[in-house]
């Protein structure tokens, strides 16, 4: 029976896996890949391309195992068919491991709702649309997002092992997406016991206070000629760059998260919540002080913000489960339910910053119970109708013939007269 059991998983997560693929087919070497491509090259051939500028001075490459092991694929089997293999790989195991945390967490049932979700729901989180948990070329960055959520399953199965090898497997390909797991650990530690707080602030003052010995370059601050053409090229590294659909793009998580933990009971699914909106918030403040504000080399490489990809992942898990807990034991919580829901479909559009402040205000007022079970249900129905218009937008937008824009002699006269209004 269990081997039938598995067998049928396995049938499962191949079959979400193949949606992946349709819906965000192989990319080629685009994007990072080109990168980590030239980096994976200099290795096979470091007299041709080791004395590129990318690579003259230093690179990533020093910070990854990365690298070294494309290029040993690369030499068995060609570059090309080693960037396509790696991307498919990188892909399987982030929703292999999407799908080991949710069943632990859910039934199989909803592990399977949540898991297809992510497969075929854009993962992009920051600014301008960059990066997103799961792309569709070749990068470390897939292997070291499975690798932390094999931890967060560990320590929350209490396989402590687990936890810290995978952690530790994931600073090993890429620091940057590893940190995100590392904060999301230690904030499940304090939320467990937080006694733990003042040892784990304590540690930190001590590891600063260390690295300001040794290395007191660690605090150098940006010159004006230096940051100008970093802010001009790499916007999405300063939050006061970033547009307000980038903000739509991160506070919708949020939002979910903090309803998800306005409205669930004490329960392990409730603590990640807490960690993960944490996480998210932590992430944005060290982003908004360290490069926004204090214009600090160090954080600015670091990239705190990019931590938004465990937030932005484990708050579209939370969304099937949210359904599942709530909808039939508590009416006040459909609303918000809906109101989210549409934020979602929405998420790259300004709108749903609206949409996700509306979401966390049904959901306080809900766990305040200040309202009838009557105006409730008129609640109820409002948000029917805005969740269907968001759908009725989002189909009309979509059924435009392409490149149709406002203002165009070819749009139709409402459309005009839409943008005029």
């Amino acid at each position: 029976m269990n081997h039938s059991n598995s067998s049928k998983h396995l049938i499962l997560l191949l079959a979400i896996i193949t949606i992946w693929l349709t819906i965000f087919p192989y990319a080629g070497i685009v994007h990072d890949a080109r990168l980590y491509t030239l980096q994976a090259a200099s290795h096979l051939q470091p007299d041709l391309y080791g004395r590129d500028i990318s690579l003259l001075y230093g690179s990533q490459d020093r910070f990854t195992v990365f690298t070294p092991l494309y290029s040993k694929l690369s030499s068995w089997i060609g570059i090309e068919y080693a960037a396509a293999f790696l991307t498919f790989a990188g892909a399987a195991a982030v929703l292999a491991a999407v799908w080991l945390l949710t069943t632990t967490l859910y039934s199989s049932k909803l592990a399977l709702i949540a898991t297809g979700i992510v497969a075929i729901f854009p993962g992009h989180y920051g600014a301008k649309l960059v990066f997103s948990y799961l792309e569709p070329f070749v990068t470390p960055r897939p292997f070291a997002e499975a690798l932390i959520l094999v931890s967060i399953v560990g320590y929350f199965s209490s396989r402590y092992i687990l936890c810290w090898i995978s952690l530790a497997a994931a600073f090993a390909i890429h620091p940057i997406m590893a940190m995100a797991g590392f904060i999301f650990i230690v904030t499940s530690m304090v939320i467990r016991d937080t006694r733990f707080a003042a040892n784990a602030l304590l540690a930190c003052l001590l590891i600063g206070a260390t690295c300001l010995l040794l290395t007191p370059t660690i605090f150098t601050r940006f010159d004006y000629e230096w940051l100008a053409p970093v802010s001009s090229r790499n916007p999405y590294l300063f939050l006061t760059n970033w547009s307000s659909a980038d903000w739509a793009r991160t506070l919708v998580p949020l939002a979910t998260l903090a309803a998800a933990i306005l409205l669930l009971p004490e329960s392990t699914q409730r603590r990640i919540g807490v960690a993960a909106l944490l996480t998210g918030i932590f992430s944005v403040a060290l982003t908004l002080v360290g490069c926004d504000w204090l214009k600090l080399i160090l954080v600015t490489q670091g990239q705190p913000w990019r931590w938004l990809w465990l937030t932005t992942l484990i708050a579209l898990l939370f969304c099937p489960y949210l359904f599942q807990q709530l909808w039939r034991l508590s009416k006040p919580a459909r609303p918000v339910l809906l109101v989210l829901t549409a934020a979602w479909l929405v998420r790259n559009e300004p709108s749903s910053l609206g949409l996700a402040l509306l979401g966390v205000l049904g959901a306080t007022t809900a766990k305040l119970g200040h309202l009838s079970e009557q105006t409730w249900g008129k609640l109820t129905w409002c948000s029917w109708f805005l969740l269907a218009a968001t759908i009725a937008w989002i189909i009309a937008i979509n059924a435009l013939p392409s490149g149709l824009v406002y203002g165009s002699p070819d749009a139709p006269a409402w459309l005009n007269q839409l943008r005029d209004a």
